[in-house]
Order: structure tokens, then C-alpha cells, then sequence
């Protein structure tokens, strides 16, 4: 994965809102790469469908292996 560091203030602003919300970490990681790198600008036609689609299947997988890990 292509992975460009935040920010120093942005990532203790992402760090502390994953563990205030016990977010996965490693979906938040695909999320983000997938909005700042893979589909970073939604002019191109197309992107923002596919961006979409791409966030619903990140979620529906984090949702299975979180139902599957209970």
C-alpha cells in the first residue's frame, strides 16, 4: 500500500478518534487510502461510484470478520 504519513496534529487527531471510537485501525488505513490516493480527486468520472462501492466493500468485509471473530 502506497501510504503517505499524515500530518503530525492530523495523526494524533485520527489516533485518538479510532481509539475513542475503537475503530479498527486497519480499516481506517484502507479508507484512507482509498480517499487520498486511489480515488483522490472525484472530478474524474467514475471515481466518487467507484469510491463508494469501494467504502461498502471495505465495510461489509470489516463488518463479516467482525461478526466472525464473535
Amino acid at each position: 500500500m502506497n501510504e503517505t504519513p499524515l500530518p503530525p496534529m492530523e495523526q494524533q487527531v485520527l489516533e485518538e478518534v479510532i481509539a475513542s471510537q475503537e475503530a479498527d485501525p486497519e480499516l481506517v488505513g484502507q479508507l484512507l487510502q482509498l480517499v487520498m490516493h486511489d480515488y483522490a480527486d472525484l472530478r474524474v468520472w467514475g471515481n466518487k461510484a467507484a469510491l463508494e462501492r469501494e467504502i461498502a466493500e471495505r465495510l461489509k468485509i470489516a463488518a463479516a470478520r467482525d461478526a466472525a471473530a464473535q
